[in-house]
């Protein structure tokens, strides 16, 4: 047990902390807009996006403002760590059936 690798104990990574911070910044109101999408207070975000903090930033609500922002941070983000890349599907409704 003694010697666990550095990625084990961490709760919540800088990358992970770093795009959920990309992905607040793009809202046009940004930490404010991202509270009233979360239906929670400014300080609830910064608590858990603190470093080294005893919060955690819920994956759900990280993924409710890529979508309200219209952004893929996160999922590229997730991809990276992942040692993939993520590519958006295309809008099925705008696909025409000669495609």
């Amino acid at each position: 047990m003694g010697h666990e690798p550095e990625w084990k104990v961490e709760k919540q990574p800088r990358w992970l902390v770093a795009a959920i911070k990309k992905t607040i910044s793009s809202l046009h109101g940004g930490y404010e807009e991202a509270a009233e999408w979360l239906d929670v207070t400014k300080d609830a975000l910064f608590n858990r996006l603190r470093t080294g903090g005893d919060q955690i930033f819920p994956i759900g609500w990280a993924l409710v403002l890529q979508r309200a922002g219209g952004t893929y941070h996160l999922a590229h983000s997730v991809a990276r760590a992942s040692g993939g890349v993520f590519v958006p599907l295309a809008d099925m409704e705008e696909v025409d059936n000669a495609d």
